[in-house]
């Protein structure tokens, strides 16, 4: 039976104790933004925001969120966050009731508690869709769950106040129900669709296409019926685009009907090279932070293209790679792996190929880096490989083991050496002490 919604969020005994290796390095890691910037957010003032700007680089994450907590308004780009600031609303009126009890501002507490939170349900959501959709056992379900928070801005994702936090568990969830929904061959309700979309378009536009792409997928030719078609997926997604419409035009009287799209144009270029950015940034600084210009911003000095300094780190990217592709490749028989598919070409349709926000396409990995784990969770479905070792000799069933080992200790080392070397990083900046 499709998980209910109480469940979605009620831990099965199998997953306490994933659920404290998670969460310790969750709250360590929001515990470290406090120690650094408390002393600017006790009483805020427009002074200590403006040191607290000089000190915030975190490779282009914007804190739009603890300014949106403290003094609500409308602090986000409309078109592509449509309803994100209703979202938070809520959290605004909880800082000031606890702000007003407590005597001192507790707007990074109260962000900080709902980034551990989201970034805890993303996590657990993908363990779940590694067990119960990709099908691989217990241990290897951690290994990759592990292997997907080392990632470098997944690392940086969970602790930084911006909207990727929040999206990060929507698409879990998306991914997590739409493999549950194809593993039992039902499909998604009009309610369902509507609700799924609202919330996850309503955080960040462009991952309402996640889930189209969701839908499409599971629901087969039923999602293009035309009552389906368009009343969950067509209607909601216009009424969305003319809600930030109308939001845009209450704060800007004299708006042309080319300026939105002008306006998020200026977030494309072309005279950067694909090949490098999709090495160094896409594929590289998302997965291991460079050393060199360490949480730069491109805004404030960061080169766009940075190289390693070590040449094993290339080969580490490398490995991750070539895994995933191979998981892929064992799994694309399955309608599951045809989802992932999707999800990673979109977003190299719209960041390589179109070179929407290239300059700083590392900071968007939260939309597409689940594809990697689950990818190669097809990988270690040892009974995939049932059919290349059927009627062989003692010999090849021996190096097929052999192989299937090699995977496991390969990722074993990438788990140790991302999560060691993300650790140390992050800690050395998050303590390092703040200029005036």
């Amino acid at each position: 039976m499709l998980t209910t919604l109480r469940s979605l969020f009620t831990l099965r005994r199998d997953e306490r104790w994933l659920a404290l290796v998670l969460l310790v390095p969750l709250v360590a890691l929001q515990a470290l933004m406090l120690y650094k910037f408390s002393c600017l957010f006790a009483h805020p003032t427009d002074a200590s925001w403006m040191q607290f700007m000089r000190n915030f680089r975190m490779s282009g994450f914007d804190p739009t969120t603890y300014a949106v907590v403290l003094h609500w308004y409308q602090g986000y780009d409309i078109l592509r966050h449509p309803l994100l600031a209703l979202f938070v609303w809520p959290l605004s009126i909880l800082n000031a009731g606890l702000s007003a009890l407590m005597g001192t501002n507790c707007v990074q507490l109260v962000v900080g508690v709902v980034l551990i939170v989201s970034a805890f349900y993303a996590l657990l959501w993908l363990w779940r869709t590694l067990r119960f959709v990709v099908g691989v056992g217990r241990c290897m379900a951690w290994l990759l769950t592990l292997l997907f928070m080392g990632f470098g801005m997944i690392a940086v994702t969970v602790c930084v106040p911006d909207h990727f936090c929040l999206s990060l568990p929507l698409l879990s969830l998306t991914l997590y129900v739409s493999g549950l929904k194809l593993k039992q061959g039902t499909r998604y309700s009009a309610w369902q669709a509507i609700v799924l979309f609202v919330l996850t378009a309503g955080v960040t536009l462009s991952n309402g296409i996640v889930v189209l792409l969701a839908i499409a997928i599971t629901n087969g030719r039923a999602a293009f019926r035309p009552r389906f078609f368009f009343g969950a997926l067509v209607l909601p997604a216009c009424l969305m685009l003319a809600a930030g419409m109308g939001q845009r035009m209450m704060q800007q009287r004299k708006v042309s009907l080319s300026a939105p799209v002008a306006q998020q144009m200026k977030w494309t270029r072309h005279d950067v090279s694909r090949a490098d950015v999709l090495i160094e940034n896409f594929l590289g600084e998302s997965l291991q932070l460079h050393r060199r210009h360490i949480l730069g911003d491109v805004l404030s000095g960061r080169p766009i293209i940075v190289r390693y300094s070590w040449a094993a780190q290339y080969v580490a990217e490398a490995v991750i790679v070539l895994l995933a592709l191979a998981g892929a490749w064992v799994g694309r028989r399955q309608r599951f792996q045809w989802l992932l598919m999707a999800v990673l070409g979109f977003n190299v349709l719209l960041h390589i190929v179109l070179g929407f926000a290239i300059d700083e396409v590392h900071i968007m990995a939260a939309h597409w880096a689940l594809v990697l784990p689950l990818s190669m969770g097809w990988l270690l479905r040892f009974d995939l490989w049932q059919g290349s070792t059927e009627g062989r000799c003692p010999a090849t069933l021996w190096r097929f083991k052999a192989l299937q080992g090699a995977g496991v200790l390969l990722l074993v080392v990438l788990v140790a050496y991302l999560w060691m070397y993300h650790g140390t990083l992050l800690y050395r900046y998050l303590t390092w002490p703040l200029v005036a």
